[in-house]
């Protein structure tokens, strides 16, 4: 289950940072193999190369974790997921709308970091590609993208994984 889960948080966030870093794991004794601890996502949810994609699944990228290239070739592995991202559609729907709301609260305060450290149409962190933190004008477009492309994104997921050829 755990690599069902951290599989989807991967492609989802299209993580490319997956494969070299900020990927863990743990065995209790006498147990499984477990995968644990998401974190670290500043190469993601389209803000940084080959992430700035909707498409495309970052498993089979050079980006891609050793042990789901391996995991995705098997179709029982494959319906395990698109079982799991169905059972998790309602959820990720309120996430989506969820940061949407949460992030338009924190306008204020984001307009102010920005205007202190000049955020808005500027290329203003190299973890953050010139396409995207450029093109962006102001706090709204900033939120609206992440929604796009977060909604886009899991639609796009299923349907690759559907549409899988093993």
């Amino acid at each position: 289950d755990s690599f069902v889960d951290m599989f989807i948080c991967s492609e989802f966030s299209k993580d490319v940072d997956v494969n070299t870093a900020s990927f863990y794991m743990y065995k209790p004794a006498g147990g499984k193999l477990h995968l644990t601890a998401p974190w670290d996502y500043d190469f993601a949810f389209g803000t940084y190369g080959e992430a700035m994609s909707i498409s495309g699944l970052v498993t089979n990228t050079n980006a891609g974790n050793q042990w789901f290239k391996e995991l995705i070739k098997h179709k029982w592995f494959v319906d395990l997921v698109i079982k799991r991202m169905t059972d998790l559609q309602p959820q990720v729907e309120k996430l989506i709308d969820d940061i949407t709301g949460f992030g338009f609260s924190l306008k204020p305060t984001a307009d102010a970091n920005a205007e202190k450290w000049e955020l808005y149409s500027n290329h203003y962190h190299s973890y953050v590609s010139w396409e995207v933190s450029s093109s962006l004008e102001n706090y709204k477009e900033h939120v609206l993208y992440l929604n796009t492309w977060m909604s886009f994104r899991w639609s796009l997921i299923l349907w690759e994984l559907e549409a899988y050829e093993f």
